[in-house]
């Protein structure tokens, strides 16, 4: 794959006054364009059913405004806004340009190519009010809400004349729906010749990417305390500490969902620097998060990565003006994550563990 990226931006600084309240901020509007070029294989029937190489092509752009502001309340009290769009390409890996084809006598499944995904397009709105009571330190406390639209998703189809289907399977297929259940089943037209010598009229699964029409909404509130110490006396003074929470509610429908993101997440630093000495020690945790389901025996419902924390130590030493030591230490609550399917803890797809690191290194700048 080649894929050839071309962008222009523009942007201003803006500034006035609301009465007595001094704002500025800038505005601008960035145009991207990409071209993405495949080369993959596909089956000839027609040259006796070989393998031969095709080339497929793609291309799309995104004109992408933002805006950022900021209010001057007072001297220590700041007021921010923010609104911009962004979009996330699919990865390169998935996205094929050849058909791939699996089964056996009885059913067929064809993996359509993914090479005409688009990225996901997202509205982001920001807003926050931030109190700088002291120098180096800051209490701010924001809102955001995202919007994502064409999320990548699989879908079953059984596409009649559909010319990629048909060269993968040498047959064209039939739907036939059923008002029961609100499904279908997808039968080959032509027979397929097992290795037994036997014709059968095989079920066929086509599974093909797409842009998801639904808009999946992230809304979410932040936290953050960031205090600098120095007002105690030496060696006090090189104390201080940093906690942020987030907290974020996703509305979505059951096909269109963001997976990996938690609920509610948070942070705890503590550190001291002073006289060369540097001393990090740092606390996360986020909650349950939904990953998505793969094929197994425990069927294709999605998986469940168990709410964890792990605390992490980041030390340094300055021996010198150019010699540096550095002491750390991941992990260090020994703590194991689990990944399970469904709602069922018993149902374990994975543990991860990587017991307690630690790392020492030294650093010399000529």
């Amino acid at each position: 794959m080649e894929q050839t990226i071309s962008s222009a931006y523009f942007m201003t600084d803006i500034y006035g006054d609301i009465g007595n309240v001094p704002w500025r901020g800038n505005v601008g509007m960035r145009y991207v364009y990409t071209n993405n070029d495949f080369d993959g294989i596909k089956r000839d029937r027609e040259a006796g059913d070989i393998l031969v190489p095709t080339k497929l092509s793609d291309d799309y752009d995104h004109w992408l405004p933002s805006l950022n502001l900021s209010f001057e309340l007072t001297e220590d009290l700041v007021f921010r806004t923010a609104y911009s769009k962004g979009f996330v390409r699919p990865n390169l890996r998935v996205m094929t340009p050849t058909t791939d084809v699996s089964g056996g006598n009885t059913n067929v499944k064809v993996d359509k190519p993914a090479s005409f995904v688009k990225p996901y397009d997202a509205d982001n709105y920001d807003l926050s009010l931030e109190w700088y009571n002291r120098d180096g330190s800051a209490i701010s406390v924001g809102l955001f809400r995202k919007e994502l639209t064409g999320f990548f998703e699989d879908r079953d189809t059984c596409p009649e004349g559909d010319a990629l289907v048909i060269d993968a399977l040498g047959s064209d297929v039939v739907r036939e729906d059923n008002p029961a259940t609100g499904g279908f089943t997808c039968t080959q037209v032509e027979p397929y010749l097992g290795d037994d010598g036997t014709e059968y009229y095989r079920s066929v699964r086509v599974v093909e990417k797409y842009n998801d029409s639904d808009t999946i909404e992230l809304t979410g509130v932040e936290l953050a305390i960031q205090q600098k110490l120095d007002f105690l006396s030496y060696p006090w003074n090189g104390f201080g500490g940093v906690f942020n929470y987030t907290y974020i509610d996703q509305d979505g429908t059951e096909d269109s969902t963001l997976y990996a993101v938690a609920p509610q997440s948070f942070n705890v630093i503590g550190y001291y620097e002073n006289d060369g000495f540097s001393f990090r020690l740092a606390y996360n945790w986020k909650d349950d998060s939904y990953l998505k389901g793969q094929n197994s025996y425990l069927g294709v419902q999605p998986r469940v990565q168990k709410a964890t924390g792990r605390l992490d130590l980041v030390t340094s030493y300055k021996f010198t003006k150019n010699f540096r030591g550095y002491l750390r230490g991941y992990n260090l609550t020994d703590e194991q994550r689990y990944e399970y399917w469904g709602n069922n803890e018993s149902a374990v797809s994975r543990v991860d563990y990587t017991g307690r690191i630690y790392e020492v290194s030294f650093s010399y700048s000529f």
